[in-house]
């Protein structure tokens, strides 16, 4: 705590049950730090004014799917790598623009034998 207010490395968990640690600049999260969600996925990364910014890695609670990149204003945004299954053999690698995959990228799919470029 600084002047009251939390600042510096913590944990802060809200009443709807999502959990902080990490670190915290004046009240708000920001700069690294994960996220847990009462059904137990996880966010690790950058985090700025509270939202996912910057580099980090989502994780679903079943681990079904993940998404490793660069976030902005907590969409996927940039570059990133999307798995959609826990064995990693199913995914899409390219680049994203608030959420929606766009541009080059490539993906691979557990039931085709090879890479799809687009």
């Amino acid at each position: 705590f600084s002047e009251g207010l939390m600042h510096g490395r913590g944990t802060y968990t809200w009443k709807n049950g999502i959990k902080y640690e990490g670190d915290f600049s004046l009240n708000t999260p920001t700069g690294h730090g994960t996220y847990t969600w009462k059904d137990g996925s996880t966010y690790v990364g950058e985090v700025l004014n509270g939202i996912r910014h910057g580099q980090g890695m989502f994780t679903s609670a079943d681990q079904s799917i993940s998404y490793t990149g660069e976030w902005n204003k907590a969409k996927r945004h940039g570059k990133g790598t999307i798995y959609y299954n826990k064995e990693g053999t199913s995914w899409y690698q390219g680049d994203w623009v608030n959420n929606v995959r766009e541009g080059w990228a490539m993906r691979r799919q557990v039931h085709f034998q090879g890479y799809l470029f687009w």
